[in-house]
């Protein structure tokens, strides 16, 4: 079926490799990552558009990683670029920056009760759960979506917060979301359409990479 309706593109961009990745639990924590890869950065540059809207979530590792693909020879206005914090990964409260051994010794059998049920759980200290997390994201993907009808926006972001933006348009349940690899610097594509055919939105494109 072809839809013709006013098409507004998103590019999700994850940011670069953590190194931390498996060591410490970071969602919101603001993190080093690791921008040195020039090859991958250049091969995706050609991927995304140019004249896109441009945001980032309010983490430097997202920020890091468009300046990176901006020095790949992706042409954007730094000027321009906006910052979006519910994009940002979802928030672990208290855990942040934390292992998980010294989750444990803190709060006796917390990791466990997560493992038990990682969608549902929210961790001490305002922490979020997978559905808080896809609900705040849906939210800004509706609002910049409207603001920019039409236009391609490139979004620099986190695995869990596009993975959530998946689960939203597919109607995933979010274990099954789990499933979709959402690796370092790949690009996911969702279209979102209005006018007639408004709430419509298409997946394009998940996890594209130049490895």
């Amino acid at each position: 079926m072809k839809l013709n309706g006013v098409k507004t593109r998103w590019w999700w961009v994850r940011h670069a490799p953590v190194p931390v990745a498996g060591r410490i639990v970071y969602g919101r924590h603001d993190v080093a990552c690791d921008c040195s890869n020039a090859a991958v950065f250049a091969a995706q540059a050609c991927r995304l558009p140019e004249n896109a809207v441009v945001l980032t979530s309010g983490l430097s590792r997202a920020r890091l990683t468009l300046e990176a693909l901006g020095a790949g020879g992706y042409r954007y206005d730094a000027a321009a670029v906006l910052t979006e914090p519910a994009f940002e990964e979802r928030y672990f409260g208290d855990w942040e920056g934390l292992t998980w051994d010294e989750i444990e010794a803190a709060e006796p059998g917390a990791p466990q009760a997560f493992w038990d049920d990682p969608y549902n759980y929210r961790p001490a200290g305002g922490g979020e759960n997978a559905f808080d997390h896809a609900i705040r994201v849906a939210e800004a993907v509706a609002r910049i979506s409207e603001a920019y009808r039409g236009r391609d926006i490139v979004a620099v972001a986190h695995a869990g917060s596009i993975r959530a933006q998946l689960t939203n348009v597919l109607n995933l349940p979010h274990q099954d979301a789990q499933r979709l690899d959402i690796d370092f610097v790949s690009i996911t594509r969702i279209d979102h359409y209005h006018d007639d055919l408004e709430g419509i939105a298409r997946v394009g494109a998940v996890n594209l990479l130049n490895a």
